[in-house]
């Protein structure tokens, strides 16, 4: 996701749509292969007019096809953002609820216990 805007900070608006529809081509392959010879593809077409994409895709090979080392059937899973928006969302939700969140500093403030009397 990120990667693709830092591709659409680079071209036109007007031709925003083809690039990104050209990119997304790569993750509708079947099999790591085929994702990878796509990649190669895109990244050959789109050399002549946009030549700084064409190299961001070109270095950015091993990442944009890190997806490929894990099963089909997560392919999916690993490039929606949803999951991760979704913590977004909730988060706020449960510090307004008091809820406990994860603690950076140990003990939550509110449970703090007090310091033991001294017994003299």
């Amino acid at each position: 996701m990120h990667f693709l805007r830092n591709v659409l900070a680079r071209i036109p608006k007007g031709s925003a749509e083809m690039v990104l529809a050209a990119i997304r081509t790569v993750f509708a392959q079947p099999d790591a292969q085929a994702v990878s010879e796509q990649l190669d593809e895109i990244v050959s077409r789109l050399e002549p007019r946009f030549p700084v994409v064409a190299a961001m895709l070109a270095e950015a090979k091993a990442d944009v096809t890190a997806f490929c080392a894990f099963p089909v059937s997560h392919w999916k899973k690993i490039w929606s953002t949803n999951p991760l928006e979704r913590v977004n969302k909730e988060l706020p939700v449960l510090d307004r609820r008091g809820r406990d969140l994860p603690q950076r500093c140990g003990r939550h403030p509110a449970r703090r216990r007090r310091p033991a009397r001294d017994p003299r």
